[in-house]
């Protein structure tokens, strides 16, 4: 089973048409669950073995989002 960080990030990766906040809130994602479950470090450690630019920038959509909850 993946853990939530790789899913997170296997998701972003897949799905290049999510740029823009409204992208991700369309998504309507359980904020409280991924501030529960997801590790932050964790999560950037295993981005930056993507070394993908475009990925890296949906990843800090997706997390300033999250922050703002």
């Amino acid at each position: 089973m993946a853990e939530p960080e790789k899913l997170i990030l296997d998701y972003l990766y897949l799905n290049t048409s999510l740029t823009t906040p409204d992208d991700f809130e369309s998504l309507r994602i359980n904020e409280v669950e991924i501030h529960n479950l997801v590790n932050i470090e964790k999560l950037n450690e295993y981005l930056s073995l993507f070394e993908n630019k475009a990925l890296e920038k949906r990843v800090r959509v997706f997390l300033n989002l999250m922050e703002h909850v």
